[in-house]
């Protein structure tokens, strides 16, 4: 006389082992899934950066600064991880301080351009690299001086 043997899966043995297959195909794939969409640096988060950009003012021969006052209405411009522009940019209000809200974790270039004489534009960027490391995180940035 044979023995049913009694077992939780009702079906043969074949349909037993496809459906753990599916099961594992499923997994790997939802695991897949979750490590793509990991949200890289950028817009759309809920993290801050706050800075300000400070001015050195030059004498007309631009070699004795006259006075360093904060630096009102400037472009900040701000790189996301390793992208190769930027990502957005905010201007400085009155007392030479920038917000840039909205951010995602990650990794940031802040820059602002500052007279140079010695370059062919006669302007060179100074740049600040920062971190943003968690969510709702507000970062400070290093004060960057440029000269005008």
């Amino acid at each position: 006389m044979n023995k049913k043997q009694n077992t939780p899966y009702k079906g043969s043995k074949k349909q037993f082992k496809i459906k753990r297959m599916l099961i594992k195909i499923l997994g790997i794939i939802s695991i897949v899934f979750l490590i793509s969409c990991q949200k890289e640096a950028g817009l759309g988060g809920k993290s801050t950066l706050t800075g300000k950009i400070m001015a050195n003012y030059y004498d007309n021969s631009f070699t004795n600064i006259q006075s360093t006052e904060p630096a009102m209405n400037e472009n900040v411009y701000v790189v996301f991880d390793n992208n190769p522009g930027y990502g957005t940019k905010v201007r400085t209000a009155f007392d030479g301080t920038y917000q840039i809200t909205n951010l995602q974790k990650g990794k940031y270039t802040i820059y602002c351009y500052s007279k140079d004489p010695n370059t062919p534009s006669g302007d060179s960027p100074v740049i600040e690299k920062v971190e943003i490391t968690k969510n709702k995180e507000v970062v400070t940035v290093n004060d960057i001086y440029i000269n005008l």
